[in-house]
């Protein structure tokens, strides 16, 4: 999905829009736009929504694993909350 997202400054008067179809995409809180010289991430914080999940993963248990592979501090845990 394409979307356009609109701030004035106001977060009363920001909204996120669905740009191929012109509606307005329910249940954003938050927007974040990161841009630097090679490109831009939008990244929008929601809440209420329905997603569908597709996850092709290996065989490796991932289940309880939390922190950024890239840097190798990944750590095991089976609560996800701790």
């Amino acid at each position: 999905m394409k979307v356009k997202i609109f701030a004035n400054g106001n977060p009363v008067d920001s909204k996120v829009i669905n740009a191929e179809t012109g509606e307005l995409v329910e249940g954003v809180i938050s927007a974040h736009v990161d841009v630097d010289v090679e490109g831009a991430v939008a990244t929008l914080i929601m809440h209420d929504f329905e997603a569908e999940i597709t996850c092709e993963a290996n065989h490796e248990t991932t289940q309880g694993v939390h922190g950024d592979a890239s840097s190798r501090s990944l750590r095991e845990n089976s609560d996800p909350n701790s």
